[in-house]
């Protein structure tokens, strides 16, 4: 498990922050927590949400495929990634 209280400040072997990723993101209040640690964030949903997000939040529909490339192009040539749920 990842040691949240050193944040993202280490960098990765790539040099950047280690990104998460919070899949059906709702109001993406998990998402804003971890970048208070110092991550890069990515919040994803679909169009219809119905929850007032707490930061941008990308439109994607995991249900199809496009949306599930594009949700694995977002880890590529990233050294550390997370993902919550």
């Amino acid at each position: 498990m990842y040691d949240f209280s050193h944040g993202g400040d280490e960098g990765g072997d790539d040099g950047r922050r280690p990104l998460f990723v919070e899949p059906f993101a709702g109001s993406a209040s998990l998402s804003k927590a971890v970048r208070e640690y110092e991550f890069d964030v990515v919040a994803v949903d679909w169009g219809n949400n119905k929850h007032v997000t707490k930061l941008e939040v990308m439109d994607v529909d995991l249900l199809l495929e496009k949306g599930r490339r594009t949700h694995k192009a977002l880890f590529e040539g990233r050294s550390r990634a997370f993902e919550g749920m």
